[in-house]
């Protein structure tokens, strides 16, 4: 797939590049997104579990005697509408880089097959003779479409579920550092015991 992915690289313009990047950069923006989505959920489940920790948690206060609370329901509401918008937010940015990289992959067939006819109509006639017209229709459609899909298409997934995972991690890390380490640590275990398997 790598393979086919630098030719498919090679392949494409300039300009389709700089798409590419844009959309990369999206990512890693949704990823930033989802990572504060998850660091603000925590600070809604510790008051909820227990409310008197907005006297002893320095950031929670902070933000109690910041934006001149005067009880504990309506910070609650602040908290759940903080984490309603985020949520909200998150959601509408993930059905913007879904539809940008659906039209991003289905441009890329267009101007590839494109080309691909382009450079059939380039050639002299007697190039034609010994092929039959099916063929080159598959060439232009089914198999611009196939390399697409089995190369781009995934290498895309692949990058956003990364950038996903690590702002995830960190994020993880920030609320729980402990937690985090521990999972870590527990799947570079299960990672090297299924390498040596």
């Amino acid at each position: 797939m790598i393979k086919t992915f630098k030719k498919l690289w090679n392949l494409i313009s300039s300009k389709e590049k700089k798409q590419a990047i844009f959309l990369v950069i999206l990512m890693i923006m949704y990823g930033a997104v989802e990572m504060i989505g998850i660091v603000s959920i925590f600070p809604l489940v510790t008051v909820l579990s227990d409310p008197e920790l907005i006297n002893s948690n320095q950031y929670l206060n902070y933000a109690y005697d910041f934006f001149n609370f005067n009880s504990i329901k309506n910070f609650l509401i602040f908290l759940t509408s903080i984490v309603f918008i985020i949520t909200i937010t998150r959601n509408l940015f993930n059905g913007f880089i879904k539809h940008f990289t659906v039209r991003y992959t289905q441009m890329r067939i267009q101007s590839l097959s494109t080309r691909l006819l382009r450079s059939y109509l380039n050639r002299p006639y007697i190039y034609f003779l010994s092929r039959h017209s099916a063929d080159m229709e598959k060439s232009i459609l089914s198999e611009v479409e196939a390399v697409v899909y089995g190369s781009l298409v995934p290498a895309l997934d692949l990058i956003s579920r990364l950038i996903i995972s690590l702002f995830v991690l960190i994020a993880v890390f920030l609320a729980e550092p402990r937690v985090a380490l521990i999972s870590l640590l527990l799947y570079q275990l299960a990672i090297h015991s299924y390498t040596l398997s």
